[in-house]
């Protein structure tokens, strides 16, 4: 068994691939905003899955979410953005 299958069968949820509009849903970030953000290296990367469509590891995602929120957080126990 590999480490994504579960015993029932089932795939972990980490596995899915998002399209770009449940992205931009779970990010709440609009198609620029994402593809500037790749380009500046600050986003996950988009994977291929055809030779015309694209997609996004959800772990990665919710990972790059995650990160954010830290960085957030961080920023405002330093004050960073008071005047």
């Amino acid at each position: 068994m590999s480490g994504s299958d579960r015993e029932d069968g089932a795939v972990d949820i980490d596995r899915r691939v998002l399209r770009l509009p449940a992205v931009m849903e779970r990010t709440g970030l609009s198609k620029a905003s994402i593809y500037r953000l790749i380009k500046a290296d600050d986003f996950p990367a988009a994977i291929r899955l055809t030779s015309r469509a694209v997609g996004w590891s959800a772990q990665g995602i919710d990972e790059w979410i995650a990160s954010r929120d830290r960085v957030c957080r961080d920023s405002a126990r330093r004050g960073v953005g008071r005047r």
